[in-house]
């Protein structure tokens, strides 16, 4: 082989084989280049940009935005200062063709997820819109604190929440994390608007700032950690400890003390129901159940309201209680207005606050007059049947009697007393061959969880004798039909709460046997050892879960929530050159 040969052959394999091994390494080398400039024009940016920080803060304090796109959306003037953008011109921009080449390749990509950003975080001021009056400088001050959280999140964790969208709806990713109560809480003093007085529409605007402040603390992977394996949100935790202060210096058994209490039982309560009707498959229903083990809800039913019409003595077991089929005729329909067609029902019971249920039973006893005239239907079967049996006790009660009775009241009329509605009375009661009953008839309870309720009452003819039904389901309470539908969209579960007692009209009730036995709540609860108080081993329950802490979870979440807004920041802060070298 000639030497021309030799080197023709070297020739083609080096064609084949190195150079293009060397155009692949100097490609590789120019990418590395041109990403490296790229991340160095992130991170100075990121730098730079934190400079305007404080100035973005004030922007949202006083109302006059940095930048003139949000100052022209909202009407607002625009502040002289500089916020994170113009701060971020300081940051080192790419100088190289390779750079260059890098950042146009990736801007546009960090361009649509701004804008998709921006977009998003819009939402909070729009829902508020409908809200009377003009709050420019609150609507700008939410988008933005919106943005700054949404640029705070990493991709992970907004999977995660869209997963949790998909699992339970909007319930499930925000249900638990504003306060419980919508009037002014145990403990607290100053200004407060409340929900029935004309304060429903600032108490629902309360809700979004509170949903956004839970979820920036739950940046923290101890909040983190303590929501996804309890469900108790970070301003929930609060809750619970500011509570606990409350009762720590009232008088065990007062009013403030009864007020904290019921509050912090039925924080807790919604934290269970939270979860149980959206993510029925969720491992924190057991991680709460094996804490509390029944002292919320002792007892509970899961199905539709079809299986209690077939199979009526569901309602006695779930109550433990007995309970004739006639009698529970008088109240299966009237449940039915606690059920939503579509969806399953969770029955469950519960010891209603405070007092044991003492002042629930109260409120639906009491005098309601409207228009002077007395539109409680319970409160007038009393009256009624107490002055038939008052005058004839061997009279034999029926809604016809009833009836009557009512119109003679009226007719001598009481000037201490409001005249009675008959008309609603005789929609209101209901008679069979032994029970009469009366119901439902809505009233506002103290209870935090439930607020108004239903009560219905059915008695034995015979002695009057008879049971209470207090009767409700969950749910977010706006007011709004369309707003609650929205957040229960997506929902598996929506829990219904019975609560039952005895009951007897008073002063003329009579001895004598009756076929039906009633087991109050408070019996269904887990029994207490010599010298334990309920309260105590909740409070306790509750703080172990709070203090409970896995370290390798929290510092995984706490590196992928630390490292994404260094990035996010960076790519907002990184200043382009309009042409390369």
């Amino acid at each position: 082989m000639t030497d021309d040969e030799k080197q023709d052959i070297l020739n083609r394999i080096a064609e084949t084989y190195i150079e293009p091994r060397e155009k692949a390494l100097q490609a590789q080398g120019a990418a590395a280049l041109g990403f490296g400039e790229v991340l160095i024009s992130m991170l100075t940016g990121l730098v730079s940009g934190a400079r305007g920080l404080p100035w973005e803060v004030g922007a949202m304090a006083t109302g006059r935005p940095t930048g003139k796109e949000m100052a022209e959306k909202y009407g607002l003037e625009q502040s002289d200062g500089y916020g994170f953008m113009k701060a971020a011109e300081s940051g080192y921009s790419p100088r190289t063709y390779e750079g260059k080449a890098a950042a146009e390749m990736l801007m546009p990509v960090a361009g649509a997820i701004d804008k998709g950003i921006r977009w998003a975080a819009g939402v909070p001021p729009y829902l508020t819109g409908w809200m009377p009056g003009d709050w420019p400088k609150t609507s700008h001050a939410a988008e933005q604190v919106t943005y700054g959280y949404l640029n705070l999140i990493n991709p992970a964790k907004l999977i995660r929440g869209l997963n949790n969208l998909r699992k339970g709806g909007p319930n499930r990713l925000m249900g638990s994390d504003v306060y419980l109560t919508r009037m002014q809480r145990a403990g607290k003093t100053g200004l407060t608007i409340p929900w029935y007085r004309g304060g429903k529409g600032f108490q629902l605007a309360k809700m979004v700032p509170e949903a956004i402040t839970s979820k920036f603390l739950n940046l923290n992977p101890k909040n983190a950690y303590l929501s996804e394996v309890f469900n108790i949100k970070p301003l929930i935790a609060r809750e619970f400890k500011r509570l606990e202060e409350v009762m720590a210096k009232e008088t065990s058994g007062s009013k403030e003390w009864n007020r904290a209490y019921n509050e912090y039982l039925n924080e807790a309560a919604k934290a269970i129901l939270n979860i149980k009707s959206t993510d029925p498959t969720s491992p924190i229903i057991k991680n709460l159940e094996q804490s509390l083990e029944g002292h919320v809800f002792p007892t509970s039913f899961e199905g539709g309201y079809m299986d209690i019409v077939n199979q009526p003595q569901i309602l006695s077991d779930l109550t433990q209680s007995t309970l004739p089929t006639e009698m529970l005729d008088h109240i299966i329909p009237i449940l039915k207005a606690h059920t939503k067609e579509g969806i399953e029902s969770l029955w469950v019971t519960k010891p209603l606050m405070p007092a044991s249920g003492h002042a629930v039973r109260a409120s639906a006893a009491g005098s309601r007059v409207e228009g002077g005239i007395q539109i409680n239907p319970l409160k007038m079967v009393d009256r009624a049947w107490e002055s038939i049996w008052t005058r004839n006790p061997d009279a034999v009660i029926t809604k016809d009697l009833l009836l009557q009775e009512m119109r003679d009241i009226n007719a001598k009329g009481n000037k201490n007393t409001a005249p009675l509605d008959v008309d609603l009375a005789e929609r209101r009661i209901r008679e069979t061959d032994n029970y009469i009953s009366v119901g439902p008839h809505s009233s506002l309870t103290p209870d935090r969880l439930l607020a108004h309720m239903n009560h219905t009452r059915v008695f034995d003819k015979g002695t009057g004798k008879g049971v209470q039904w207090n009767t409700d389901w969950y749910r977010q309470g706006s007011g709004s039909e369309f707003i609650d539908s929205v957040l229960e969209f997506g929902s598996k579960k929506l829990p219904v709460v019975i609560d039952i007692t005895n009951m007897s009209i008073p002063k003329v009730a009579k001895a004598g046997d009756v076929d039906f036995n009633v087991v109050p709540v408070g019996q269904l609860l887990p029994k207490m050892k010599k010298g334990e108080k309920r309260h105590e081993l909740i409070i306790d329950e509750i703080n172990a879960m709070m203090n409970t802490r896995d370290y390798g979870w929290m510092w995984k979440r706490g590196a992928e929530t630390g490292s994404y807004p260094a990035l996010r920041g960076g790519t907002l802060g990184a200043q382009l050159e309009e042409e390369p070298y």
